[in-house]
């Protein structure tokens, strides 16, 4: 009675247990792509090892994505459980898988694994293992402008540059570099970054950039004018960074804007202060085009007063339900 009660507390077999880990990748890894790391656990006896418990803490970034139906994950631990296993081949080891997805941070991350069960371990050193992963930083950066379709001879112009970390991992040393059309005349920045213009070529730069949708958004400003002529602007946005950039294609974007003519039009209208009930009376518009352009297709609208008939209007003007419109070509 006194042996039976005394091996429910302590087992008294002994299994030497050792454990390896091991990762698909190669020598590196780009961050955000999956890693599978497989696990071995062997029993090197001389006795069956009992409740055996493997610990696997994931590197620090990583994202647990599935495991073998033996493993369950709990903050970055991935824990599985083997009731018994032999310590004779060819039973003797068992392999378990985890999938992850790699870290944002670059660098080398590391997955430390522990294995322990309730018999007696005649060999300790063997009861935990690494597996180390090199981390590549990548960024996807992309890039928006938005701007007028259109301004006037020598009008500001202002272009709204958007750039995008797309992520996975932390943008470092951003740059923009932006080509500003031949005849525009540049004026000044504001927004993110520090920027500087040297013969049409503004370059800004921003220390980092963060991932994805936590501040991952950096907004340029650049104000140009507009040159003396009608014409066709375009101008080329081309954005950068230390990173590996996994899809070129959203890097450089191209923004179009039309330089047409400008026209300040006024306009004054006249008429009595007052006037008997039934009377005509005559209303006066004056056009004026303050310039600087010519004013081409202009269209003058005047909406009647309540009650007011309408008897007549000067040569290029009609009146339908209360309101007289004008053209002027």
């Amino acid at each position: 009675e006194s042996w039976f009660s005394l091996q429910q507390a302590v087992s008294l077999f002994e299994a030497d247990l050792g454990v390896a880990i091991v990762s698909d990748v190669g020598a590196s890894v780009n961050a955000g792509d999956p890693v599978t790391y497989t696990v071995t656990v062997t029993n090197n006896g001389p006795d069956v090892a009992n409740n055996i418990v493997i610990a696997s803490v994931l590197p620090t970034g990583s994202i647990f994505v599935s495991a073998s139906s033996a493993c369950t994950e709990k903050n970055g631990t991935v824990t599985c459980n083997i009731i018994e296993l032999a310590g004779v081949n060819p039973d003797n080891s068992a392999t378990f898988d985890i999938v992850t997805t790699a870290p944002a941070e670059g660098g080398l991350h590391t997955n430390s694994v522990s294995v322990s069960s309730i018999d007696v371990d005649t060999v300790a050193t063997n009861d935990s293992a690494f597996a180390e992963i090199n981390v590549v930083t990548i960024s996807d950066l992309s890039v928006e402008i938005s701007a007028p379709a259109s301004v006037v001879i020598g009008g500001s112009l202002t272009y709204r540059v958007a750039v995008i970390n797309n992520g996975p991992s932390i943008a470092n040393n951003v740059q923009l570099v932006s080509t500003l059309p031949g005849l525009a005349t540049f004026v000044s920045t504001f927004g993110a970054g520090v920027c500087e213009e040297s013969s049409g070529i503004v370059t800004c730069t921003l220390s980092e950039l963060k991932n994805r949708s936590f501040n991952n958004i950096a907004v340029f400003n650049i104000i140009v004018d507009a040159p003396a002529a009608t014409q066709m602007l375009s101008s080329t946005m081309v954005v950068s960074a230390d990173e590996i950039d996994p899809d070129g294609s959203n890097n450089t974007a191209v923004i179009n804007t039309s330089v047409i003519l400008g026209a300040d039009l006024s306009v004054v209208l006249s008429g009595p202060a007052s006037v008997t009930s039934g009377e005509s009376m005559t209303y006066s518009a004056a056009i004026t085009n303050i310039g600087p352009d010519t004013a081409n297709n202009i269209v003058f609208t005047s909406t009647l007063p309540t009650g007011a008939q309408f008897v007549s209007a000067s040569s290029g003007c009609a009146e339908s339900g209360g309101v007289v419109t004008c053209d002027i070509l």
